[in-house]
């Protein structure tokens, strides 16, 4: 029997049927809001986008699309096959049918889509297009739901690309053109030349490139050259060049720092000022001369009243003191009324006037004098006063050489206008910036000026500042001051946007006529850039010297990737090595990765996509989002949210790379990229290289001297056996010879000896005599090598004497020659009583030795 339900129960599921009804119409709602939000987006997005169905099949584009294919009619292109598109290549088409998206530039010609009559358009010429395609898939599916395409009009970028590689080519065009040689460097060494450089020197580029900066600076002039280019001066100095053939030549070298992309150069020009060396020493010849004369030199104001009169000219025209003529008129000295118009019309046209003139002495006399007479003007092209110089040209190189004083100071000024220049009295306030404090910290100057000198920079940098200005205080009550010399400090100084910038400041003080400090000046440079480079110089420098004492494999890449996890942007990696024989990128050792990504990513063929990214031999940084679709699902599945490459070269060539990853920054800073570009320029690959040759000599060393050692030990082996066997044979050689003399002594000689005594022709007496000599000269140099004693032993004493010099005993004696050991006793006694030793304490085999 089946129950019914209660009220309650009933009353219960119409409230979650009314819940369940109202939770539908907010899904209904949120859906339709997304598709119109999504339609707002297709359609308002400025990059063209275009939909097709599973089949390659246009279902939909939006304007921007329609824009740059200049389309009139969107029914015209409706339908088109995305699959018959040429740009669409065979290989793209089976990534996109498997799920993989692509990416492509293409000229796009409207002239031939017209030709063709494909589809109206109201667009000609070419287009530069980037296209992607994207395979769309649902989550849960992996077959195509569709093809999405990206349309993005690069034109105006080629066109720029273009207008660059215009612009390099003109630039190398105008610096062939120029009359001065122009190197470009860096860090001392010659990277590029103009084409007057090899003309002017007698080398060819390719001699000059990789060059020292000083190879072609005279002897004498290279400590100033080399000074010069690491201090990076800016202002021109004359040198000493010597050319190919080994002339020299003077000339005006002007080198200036530049920066390029973070790294810096010196541009470095080259004049040759061999005719104008010449003419200064005619010159100061002509100097010489003129000095030997009288000259005179006056100077008046713009109201024609005299400001100035040399000793000379005080002579000459008969005065005394210079207050008689100072403040009087000009043109009361000379008699120029007939010339007036002319001079004045010179001085106003050309600024100089020379010509003869009457000068009126004191007393009204006239005189003759030629005189050269000239407008003087500030730096801004006004006219400030006249001067005028009779005979004296002295006075007038003086004149000249202090407008090239002032030229040369204007010119430094200029070419330093982002240095900073700042004042301030002596309770620290500031009371002038100059306009480049703008560029420096983002303030204008009014908003500078209000600053006070605390608040300007970090608390550290007040307390170095605070301290540099007490001591020159403290020097200055002493008596030291420091009018010639600037104090410099380094400063960071706070900008508006509440970043910092480090900063050199040279500073002094500012002195009132009584020489008294009334304030302070200082020249502020950024130095920010050079600072990072210092940072990036150190951490090279600790590099190199830590990698060169790693003699393994795996201590020197297990050093690269502790000092690359210092960075604050990655926290794990690996290095990878290409195995020569197979192609294969091989994981040789990795930091901070789980094991099972270990597993999965320990080793990639030729094939793989990875690497070919990394064969390009070009490092790159990519987020995980905008990495190749099998690499950012790796990346994902372990929560790594960006990925940097960095290959590894030796000899130009890609033998491995280095793989960082980031589980908390999906961007680099300057300073990390910096610093994983010196990677690269330190050359890593020497370094692993060398250590991998290491261990291959050290393992070939090793095998040689394991065969060495077999090799020694069969030779001693043999040296043995053949020492044995010289050995018997130079003792059978000794018993043969002892023998033969013993049977000499014993056997023949006493029968000559009979011969001799018996009746005798003459005849045979010579015959016996030419026996004898014939046997003596046989057996002489057998007995060299015995003492006399041996003679009157046998040939078996002799045997058993030989026994008893190598320490053997009489058991060991008769058991060698067959002999009983009684026997050889008696051979013992008869040889101690022929050698004459009986009842002495004598060791027999000592004396026997002796003999020997």
């Amino acid at each position: 029997m089946v129950t019914k339900p209660t009220y309650e129960e009933l009353e219960q599921k119409i409230k979650d049927l009314e819940h369940e009804a109202i939770k539908n119409k907010k899904t209904k709602l949120s859906l339709a809001e997304n598709k119109e939000l999504f339609r707002e987006m297709f359609e308002q997005s400025p990059m063209g986008i275009v939909l097709h169905d599973p089949d390659g099949k246009l279902l939909k584009v939006n304007k921007s699309c329609l824009e740059i294919f200049g389309v009139i009619d969107e029914k015209e292109i409706k339908g088109f096959d995305l699959f018959n598109d040429p740009n669409v290549t065979e290989e793209m088409k089976k990534k996109l049918q498997n799920g993989e998206s692509v990416r492509f530039e293409t000229a796009f010609d409207f002239d031939k889509t017209n030709e063709l009559q494909l589809y109206k358009t109201n667009k000609s010429g070419i287009l530069h297009l980037d296209v992607m395609i994207i395979a769309l898939q649902l989550h849960n599916n992996k077959s195509s739901v569709g093809y999405l395409v990206k349309v993005q009009d690069n034109t105006r970028r080629k066109q720029a690309e273009d207008e660059l590689r215009e612009n390099k080519e003109r630039y190398q065009a105008l610096s062939n053109a120029s009359f001065e040689a122009i190197f470009i460097t860096e860090n001392g060494i010659c990277i590029d030349a103009n084409q007057k450089a090899t003309e002017m020197l007698g080398y060819e580029l390719e001699e000059i490139i990789g060059t020292c900066g000083t190879d072609f600076i005279a002897p004498e002039c290279k400590e100033l050259v080399k000074h010069n280019m690491l201090s990076g001066y800016e202002e021109p100095y004359e040198a000493i060049v010597q050319r190919k053939d080994g002339s020299t030549f003077y000339s005006e070298i002007c080198g200036k720092m530049i920066e390029i992309k973070g790294q810096k150069f010196r541009v470095a020009v080259v004049h040759d000022i061999d005719g104008r060396k010449k003419a200064e020493k005619q010159l100061l010849f002509r100097e010489h001369i003129i000095k030997s004369s009288s000259s005179s030199i006056a100077a008046c104001d713009l109201d024609n009243k005299m400001s100035y009169v040399n000793p000379t000219f005080l002579k000459k025209w008969g005065f005394v003191d210079p207050s008689e003529i100072l403040g009087r008129d000009f043109w009361h000295f000379w008699e120029v009324k007939p010339k007036l118009d002319e001079v004045l019309q010179a001085l106003k046209n050309k600024g100089v006037w020379f010509g003869e003139l009457q000068a009126i002495r004191k007393d009204g006399t006239f005189f003759d004098v030629e005189v050269s007479a000239a407008t003087v003007f500030d730096s801004k092209g006004n006219p400030v006063a006249l001067t005028s110089t009779s005979i004296d040209i002295t006075e007038r190189k003086q004149a000249t050489d202090m407008l090239g004083k002032s030229e040369k100071k204007y010119r430094l000024l200029a070419e330093n206008a982002t240095d900073v220049i700042l004042t301030m009295d002596m309770d620290l306030n500031y009371t002038y910036f100059s306009p480049s404090v703008s560029k420096l910290t983002g303030f204008t100057v009014e908003e500078a000026l209000a600053l006070s000198f605390k608040e300007s920079m970090t608390p550290s940098s007040f307390h170095d500042a605070m301290k540099a200005i007490d001591k020159d205080l403290e020097m200055h009550k002493k008596g030291q001051k420091r009018k010639d010399r600037s104090r410099t400090v380094e400063i960071e100084f706070n900008c508006k946007d509440g970043s910092k910038k480090t900063t050199e400041v040279e500073g002094n003080f500012l002195y009132d006529s009584s020489g008294q400090p009334e304030g302070f000046i200082g020249i502020v440079r950024d130095i920010t850039a050079r600072k990072i480079m210092e940072k990036r110089q150190l951490f090279q420098k600790n590099l190199v010297i830590t990698l060169n004492k790693k003699s393994t494999l795996e201590e020197t890449l297990t050093e690269i990737l502790l000092n690359l996890f210092q960075l604050d942007e990655f926290d794990s990696g690996g290095i990878y090595l290409f195995d020569e024989k197979t192609g294969e990128l091989i994981l040789i050792l990795s930091k901070g990765l789980p094991q099972t990504f270990v597993d999965e990513a320990k080793c990639f063929g030729p094939d793989d996509i990875r690497v070919q990214m990394i064969m390009k031999g070009d490092p790159f940084f990519l987020p995980a989002c905008e990495c190749p679709i099998p690499i950012r699902k790796k990346l994902e599945k372990y929560g790594l949210i960006a990925l940097a490459v960095f290959p590894i070269k030796f000899r130009e060539k890609v033998i491995g790379s280095i793989n960082l990853a980031s589980r908390t920054h999906d961007a680099i800073s300057d300073y990390s990229m910096n610093i994983l570009k010196s990677i690269a320029e330190i050359e890593i690959g020497i370094s692993i290289s060398r250590v991998k040759a290491e261990e291959a000599l050290n393992k070939t060393n090793e095998n040689l001297e394991k065969i060495i050692k077999e090799r020694t030990a069969e030779i001693l082996e043999k040296n043995i056996a053949l020492k044995v066997l010289l050995d018997q044979r130079g003792y059978d050689k000794k018993i043969l010879d002892e023998s033969v003399i013993s049977n000499v002594e014993k056997l023949i000689k006493p029968n000559l000896t009979r011969l001799k005594k018996s009746a005798l022709s003459n005849s045979q007496r010579t015959i016996l005599n030419v026996l004898e000599s014939n046997l003596n000269e046989i057996t002489t140099p057998l007995l060299n090598n015995f003492d006399s004693s041996y003679m009157k032993l046998t040939p078996t004493e002799i045997q058993v004497a030989n026994f008893i010099k190598q320490g053997a005993t009489s058991k060991e004696i008769a058991e060698s020659i067959g002999l009983s050991q009684r026997t050889v006793d008696t051979h013992r006694y008869k040889i101690r009583q022929k050698l004459k030793i009986i009842g002495k304490k004598i060791n027999l085999g000592t004396h026997l030795s002796f003999l020997s």
